[in-house]
């Protein structure tokens, strides 16, 4: 029974974090001055990086869980631009 809620609660967590993910990139495009068409499919490639693990890093470390990442992954997506997230592609050469 624990391995059970142990997994329901890691599935949930990250269910919630991509979800909160989802929901920041959303957002993201109404809140910018500038059309992000330009170079958009080329992020997707650092989103994983730059949003979804750390915000799988908070939701593991406070409680609840779920709730923690869901937000850490809306307010990453959200409020981290392409500003930051271009650097990281460049030097990776995913672009």
């Amino acid at each position: 029974m624990l391995i059970v809620r142990w997994l329901f609660n890691l599935l949930s967590l990250v269910g919630a974090t991509l979800a909160g993910v989802w929901l920041g990139e959303q957002v993201r495009p109404a809140a910018s001055w500038q059309a992000a068409t330009d170079g958009r499919a080329g992020l997707r490639g650092a989103l994983v990086l730059t949003n979804v693990v750390p915000a799988l890093l908070v939701g593991l470390l406070t409680k609840p869980r779920w709730l923690f990442g869901m937000l850490a992954g809306f307010g990453l997506s959200a409020l981290i631009g392409d500003r930051l997230e271009r650097p990281l592609l460049e030097q990776l050469d995913l672009r």
